[in-house]
């Protein structure tokens, strides 16, 4: 990860986001979330108007480095010298752009109402806590049409472990469809350029829950959005909540929902490993799922057996 201390007072975007220049697209997304769940102003009503200049910083600084021809124009009037030195801030609030455009944002990443509806997520009915039937959202959206063990379109995912093509992975795609004969989902980057992808190229950007963190025991049963696989430690880079945070966690610690398609991975039996399933259960006292693979066998495996 690229992350550093913010320096909110900077006129460098890298700087406000608390990133270094070398930092990857999954960075600037992660900074940005952990920035706007912080400084947001229905969080911040003691000094709402110092927390609404903020968070336009913020804004303005992310839709600058979001996107690839922005954030190059960027850099080269960096490296020129035309832009003024970090940390010698005079920028004028008008200068950021406009609370609406700001909210307009928040909303796109959160999914609330803005300004007046702070995030509010179902994480109850996220991982089915209560066993009832209406609590599975995952699987009432679901198309008849889609099998329980594909990824729908229109999922957002991060491309990983391309090797011949290093410069992709870690970036963010859209699952557009599965491909059953070349056995590859085609995915669209933001930039629209479309690739085809084996199931085990793509990380599903989504909600996870805590298990059981043993040097983290504080964060046993929280709530936090996946944001990439980091291939050299094997863990998940996770945006934690409320205070935001973001870390690294192994498979073990990860639970996803119910009705979240996976790959089998290191199981004995070779014929089920690169089988794909979904879960239709979990029991968390045994750090286990239960899956239906493509086929229709179901069986109980433990949470790092199935790759999302």
């Amino acid at each position: 990860m690229c992350l550093t201390e913010p320096d909110l007072q900077s006129e460098d975007h890298y700087h406000v986001l608390g990133l270094k220049c070398s930092a990857a697209d999954k960075d600037v997304s992660a900074a940005y979330k952990r920035l706007a769940l912080k400084y947001h102003p229905d969080k911040n009503l003691d000094d709402r108007d110092h927390a609404e200049l903020v968070f336009k910083r913020i804004t303005h600084a992310y839709e600058t480095l979001r996107d690839p021809m922005k954030r190059d124009a960027y850099d080269n009037a960096c490296n020129s010298k035309s832009f003024s030195t970090p940390g010698n801030s005079n920028t004028s609030p008008g200068d950021l752009g406009s609370a609406e455009r700001a909210d307009e944002l928040y909303r796109r990443f959160f999914g609330t109402g803005g300004f007046s509806s702070p995030p509010n997520i179902n994480v109850a009915g996220i991982f089915n806590f209560e066993q009832k039937a209406q609590a599975k959202p995952v699987k009432v959206a679901r198309k008849v049409a889609t099998p329980e063990h594909f990824i729908l379109p229109g999922s957002a995912v991060a491309i990983r472990g391309l090797a011949n093509k290093p410069d992709l992975n870690g970036k963010s795609a859209r699952v557009r469809e599965w491909s059953a004969a070349k056995g590859r989902y085609e995915v669209a980057l933001t930039c629209g350029a479309l690739l085809s992808l084996r199931p085990r190229n793509i990380t599903q950007l989504c909600f996870v829950q805590v298990s059981s963190h043993d040097n983290q025991p504080e964060l046993t049963g929280r709530t936090g959005e996946i944001m990439d696989f980091n291939e050299e430690t094997g863990c998940y880079v996770v945006l934690m909540e409320d205070p935001a945070l973001v870390i690294e966690l192994p498979p073990k610690n990860c639970v996803f929902g119910v009705g979240t398609a996976g790959v089998l991975e290191g199981l004995g039996d070779e014929q089920l490993s690169g089988k794909m399933c979904s879960i239709i259960s979990i029991d968390h006292n045994a750090s286990r799922y239960v899956v239906q693979c493509e086929g229709g066998r179901q069986l109980k495996v433990r949470f790092e057996k199935v790759v999302f």
